[in-house]
């Protein structure tokens, strides 16, 4: 009898120190990929880039589509500011730097006051990022997946214009990670047309969300950001662990 209860308590302190291994685990990796967006928030705003990647691109979100919607996010977000999945995403400073090393110039109505893509780069290549610039909406035109480079990052890019299901997503996601992809992101109007999110690192919405915001939610692996309003510009920040965070800028 004695034996037997030594077995039971030695089963139970075993199972308590491998749910405790787990936890503690799961806090390390936690405060981890914090730590890591904290880092990266901190060397935007000294300017220090140098190893970084970003991928920046033109906003999407008409204004007044976005300042209907404010009440409605407030109470999404919190007062705490986080996301809805309950992860804490900290804001930018309102700095960065950054080189294009290649560039959509897009096309600017006359009168146009927002955020140049072009004064972006010009005024933060000295802080030696290597980016990528994309246009958003031209990726939802033509969704084909495809591989960009900055510096020895491999970014790869598709679009989701409409409801995609698990198998289309697993042959895209698969398809850019053979051609090298360290980094795979889907661009797409709103949530509702992705199935899943495996195998994707960031995911751009176009539209309007009331669940989430420029600055980026998570949802498991996968980064979720809203694109900012027509006239800023969104940045997406890689980091050289390719940890991924994001912010909005709205002047220069």
């Amino acid at each position: 009898m004695q034996n037997r209860a030594r077995e039971r308590a030695g089963l139970v302190i075993f199972f308590a120190l491998v749910l405790l291994g787990g936890v503690v685990l799961l806090g390390y990796f936690t405060t981890g990929l914090t730590w890591t967006v904290y880092a990266t928030m901190l060397d935007d705003t000294v300017g220090n880039m140098e190893g970084y990647t970003a991928i920046v691109y033109s906003g999407t979100v008409a204004p007044e589509d976005d300042e209907e919607a404010d009440d409605g996010a407030q109470d999404v977000i919190g007062a705490a500011g986080e996301a809805a999945d309950g992860s804490d995403i900290p804001s930018f400073a309102d700095s960065m730097g950054l080189r294009i090393l290649s560039y959509y110039p897009g096309i600017y109505a006359e009168g146009y006051e927002g955020v140049y893509i072009s004064e972006v780069r010009e005024l933060y290549e000295q802080k030696e990022a290597e980016v990528v610039t994309i246009d958003a909406l031209d990726v939802l035109a033509h969704p084909e997946p495809q591989v960009l480079h900055a510096g020895d990052k491999a970014i790869g890019i598709f679009g989701a214009g409409s409801y995609a299901t698990r198998r289309v997503l697993e042959k895209e996601v698969a398809e850019l990670r053979e051609q090298g992809a360290q980094v795979v992101v889907c661009v797409t109007k709103r949530m509702a047309l992705l199935s899943e999110l495996d195998g994707i690192d960031v995911v751009v919405l176009t539209e309007h969300s009331d669940h989430q915001r420029t600055t980026g939610s998570r949802v498991g692996d996968t980064l979720v950001v809203q694109a900012p309003k027509t006239g800023e510009a969104g940045v997406v920040l890689l980091s050289s662990n390719n940890v991924a965070s994001a912010r909005s800028i709205d002047a220069l």
